[in-house]
């Protein structure tokens, strides 16, 4: 595993948030919920230990087959010139709001379970960008009653970086 291999997961791994089938261990769990593509196995790491993960989580979950390698993920690049969206990268942009407030929902209901209910209803009524991010202050709040303070950031800022 290259430290430049992004990282994904597969319909076991989504499975395995909505259902708890595997009852991986919270740490474990939140790794999971941490991979999203958007990070390399570097980043991943860095994670690992912020949130105090075992050091072979990435092995862990790959074993297990809840995440896997992009396929063709190009290496990184400076960035492009600036041109006018294409009609795919608009329609990327209503997945990238609806991934966004998936995250948010699974990360609150991880952290609250059933008492994520009020907030997880104000998520649903959510269809802008700016709605979300005016739920942030009352999500931050949910974070932190199930994480110490620096999970808490970490994942926040994973999501504001799903919310750009």
């Amino acid at each position: 595993m290259t430290s430049q291999a992004i990282y994904v997961k597969t319909e076991a791994g989504a499975t395995e948030l909505r259902t708890r089938a595997a009852n991986l261990p919270w740490r474990l769990r939140t790794m999971l919920l941490l991979v999203d593509g958007s990070r390399d196995k570097a980043q991943l790491d860095e994670s690992i230990r912020m949130v105090g993960a075992p050091d072979d989580s990435i092995e862990q979950l790959s074993r297990l087959g809840l995440i896997a390698p992009q396929a063709g993920a190009p290496a990184p690049a400076d960035a492009p010139a600036v041109r006018p969206a294409t009609k795919a990268e608009i329609r990327d942009e209503g997945l990238s709001f609806r991934e966004a407030q998936k995250f948010m929902n699974e990360t609150a209901v991880d952290a609250l379970g059933i008492r994520a209910f009020f907030f997880t209803l104000k998520l649903e009524k959510c269809s802008t960008r700016p709605e979300l991010m005016a739920l942030m202050p009352e999500y931050a709040k949910i974070l932190s009653k199930a994480h110490n303070e620096q999970v808490a950031r970490m994942i926040e800022g994973q999501l504001r970086d799903k919310l750009r």
